[in-house]
């Protein structure tokens, strides 16, 4: 998985990751936290394909799900994306 062990194996600092990507660098910091969730909740986030399609869960959304235990979490980010799914069917 990707992550601050990944921009350390290139050998990059998130302040020059930052300066890289025209991000600040507590952004970037704040960006590479969310990948400490399980792969299951990332996927589940992922999940909800496009956010133009549909409103999105953003990262100020899901920061304080990265404090919580791992059921909590599996819970939070049920509850965030339970809420932006699609409906089933659409409109015909």
């Amino acid at each position: 998985m990707a992550g601050k062990d990944g921009i350390r194996c290139y050998h990059l600092s998130s302040s020059k990751l930052a300066r890289t990507l025209g991000e600040n660098r507590a952004r970037v910091s704040q960006v590479l936290s969310l990948l400490t969730l399980p792969r299951k909740l990332q996927e589940a986030v992922l999940a909800l394909g496009d956010p133009l399609a549909w409103p999105s869960i953003t990262e100020r959304q899901l920061r304080p799900v990265l404090h919580l235990g791992r059921k909590a979490q599996a819970r939070a980010v049920f509850v965030l994306t339970s809420r932006y799914q699609p409906e089933a069917g659409g409109e015909s």
